[in-house]
């Protein structure tokens, strides 16, 4: 419901609709060279309006013929379908293509007062058709504005894509280049673990090669200190023997010597036996 005054006093029709029909209002204001765009647009290739712009046309129409007789016709006995019937009023809402007085006088029947007041009405519907094609022109403009940051979005979101893509390439890029430096690093430790196992069974082979050349020494020498053992037994044995030889030898000689004595002593005493004194 639009609770307007109509007896309300207008500068132009321009300012009538912004009143009269505030949702057509659009949020820049038309400048001149866009009123031209607009009203080139308004009037190539029009042909009959339709849905929410002919409904806008047809309120305004119906509201101002209201105003217009309640300005000028109410001391006549007729009422504002006269002054606009029902059925031209339908058809300059409907027809876009009436866009000059002629237009109208050729074209419609049945209205009487329209050379004062089809001029008003073209001016009217003309401004409507502006706003339409204004708004018309913002949601294209709005549509394009949509479509590029959409598509800036899509840009946005691709290369974020891309750059996503390139990060997880080169993570994977360098987790392979850790696995493979992980491989190369245990196989490297495997390698030194073979070469430290193989260093340590060397060395228990030469530490066992030493403790089998220890003990042949030590056998060795066991066996070299049993022949000087046996050596130094044999030559005390041969010393012993040698002493008891002496012993036996030294033993005979002192008996010899004892019986050359007592021989000598017999001997002596058989020589001097014959010429004792007592023997005679």
């Amino acid at each position: 419901m639009r609770n307007k005054n109509p007896t309300r006093e207008f500068v132009d029709i321009t300012e009538f609709l912004e009143f009269m029909f505030p949702a057509l209002t659009i949020d820049e204001p038309i400048h001149q060279n866009t009123t031209t765009d607009l009203s080139a647009k308004a009037t190539k290739g029009v042909g009959p309006r339709r849905e929410e712009r002919r409904a806008t046309c047809r309120d305004f129409l119906a509201k101002w013929r209201v105003d217009r007789w309640l300005e000028n016709h109410t001391d006549e006995v007729w009422g504002p379908e006269v002054l606009l019937p029902d059925k031209v009023l339908t058809k300059l809402a409907a027809t876009a293509s009436l866009q000059t007085k002629e237009d109208i006088r050729n074209e419609v029947e049945g209205w009487w007062l329209w050379e004062r007041y089809s001029q008003e009405i073209l001016d009217g519907l003309k401004a409507i058709d502006m706003r339409f094609e204004a708004l018309k022109a913002k949601k294209e403009a709005d549509r394009l504005e949509q479509q590029r940051i959409e598509k800036e979005r899509r840009m946005a979101l691709a290369h974020v894509e891309k750059q996503c893509a390139l990060e997880e390439k080169e993570r994977k890029r360098l987790l392979k280049e850790a696995a493979a430096q992980e491989e190369k690093r245990l196989k490297e430790e495997a390698k030194h673990r073979r070469e430290e196992l193989k260093w340590q069974k060397e060395r228990q082979k030469e530490e066992v090669k030493r403790q089998r050349a220890e003990l042949k020494r030590q056998k060795e020498e066991e066996k070299v200190e049993v022949r000087r053992q046996k050596e130094e037994a044999k030559c005390q044995r041969e010393e012993e023997k040698r002493q008891r030889e002496e012993v036996k030898a030294t033993v005979v000689l002192i008996s010899l010597v004892i019986l050359l004595g007592e021989f000598l002593i017999v001997c002596y005493d058989f020589s001097h036996g014959f010429h004792s004194p007592l023997g005679g």
